[in-house]
């Protein structure tokens, strides 16, 4: 089967793809339609003539973003794809494992990457958007098209849009901005962030307490609990609070979680609530009302209820 692309070879990040080529008739359609999602791909078709094929393979992994796995029965049993794959884990790299079939992994494979959430490809009804969630913003190429979510208010369907990767980049930011300009920047004034120690501390007035007094006394330490810190101080921190101070959502990725997510904290409950459907879900806002969280994500703008 011929393939269908040339491999990637720039400077922007690209997608190390590791196969085998008994499945390439899955495969080529799958990665042919990832490039026109706007990713770059490498994959054993960007060998020259003449070229080391160890060394090259080894660059070209060592090199990429992420390492899509494809596992069958036949990229099991295939050398090339299992130092591969051993190269990446020993070097911390982000794979992202897609089952073509049910099949048992060998005990070296089973050890590396029974921490990576994999994908079921003949299994996941909503596979692609997974997919394209796994992984992330880093592999955008510069004006490819892009896939933007809304949803209309009035009957609650959502709608598709396909507009460039610029576009999409400048709308998310413009409304960032718009929304930051009409809450005034009172972000600020409702909480910060204490230290490295994963807790928020929120004071006086983001509890509704408008004594002054008490905005310089009053604070609540929240523990997120998560692993890995809330990126970026005051305005850059992946965190919102919404207008009437009751509820914080914050971005954080927790043990065993693939990419971070939304949470969703209800000042009046001791534990945050994961919301579904959120990886990559940038600059959190609230609606005026409360009733809706906004967040910037790999597919353009989205909302979710915040009762999930």
């Amino acid at each position: 089967m011929d393939k269908p692309f040339q491999a990637y070879t720039g400077d922007e990040p690209y997608v190390f793809v590791c196969y085998a080529h008994n499945d390439s008739e899955i495969i080529y359609p799958e990665i042919d339609w990832l490039r026109q999602q706007g990713i770059n791909l490498w994959y054993d078709e960007g060998i020259s003539a003449g070229k080391n094929w160890r060394a090259a393979i080894g660059d070209s992994l060592l090199g990429a973003s992420h390492v899509l796995f494809y596992i069958s029965t036949r990229s099991l049993k295939s050398e090339h794809c299992n130092r591969e794959i051993n190269l990446a884990l020993d070097k911390n790299m982000e794979v992202v494992p897609i089952y073509l079939e049910e099949v048992e992994l060998t005990s070296d494979l089973m050890v590396g990457l029974n921490r990576v959430h994999a994908l079921h490809r003949d299994q996941d009804g909503n596979y692609q958007q997974h997919l394209l969630n796994a992984l992330g913003q880093s592999t955008s190429n510069g004006e490819s098209r892009e896939i933007i979510k809304t949803e209309d208010t009035v009957t609650g369907f959502q709608h598709r849009l396909s507009i460039g990767k610029d576009t999409a980049r400048k709308l998310v930011y413009a409304t960032i901005a718009l929304v930051l300009l009409v809450a005034g920047f009172q972000v600020t004034d409702r909480f910060f962030l204490q230290g490295d120690t994963n807790t928020i501390a929120v004071n006086g007035s983001a509890l509704g307490n408008s004594s002054p007094a008490s905005d310089l006394s009053r604070r609540t330490l929240i523990d997120i609990g998560a692993t890995e810190p809330i990126i970026g101080p005051g305005l850059n921190a992946q965190i919102a609070v919404s207008e009437d101070g009751r509820r914080l959502v914050f971005l954080a990725r927790r043990p065993q979680q693939l990419s971070p997510q939304l949470y969703l904290q209800e000042l009046d409950q001791l534990e945050a609530r994961l919301l579904p459907d959120t990886e990559f879900g940038n600059q959190p806002f609230f609606s005026p009302d409360g009733q809706w969280i906004g967040f910037a994500d790999n597919t353009g703008l989205s909302k979710i209820s915040v009762r999930g």
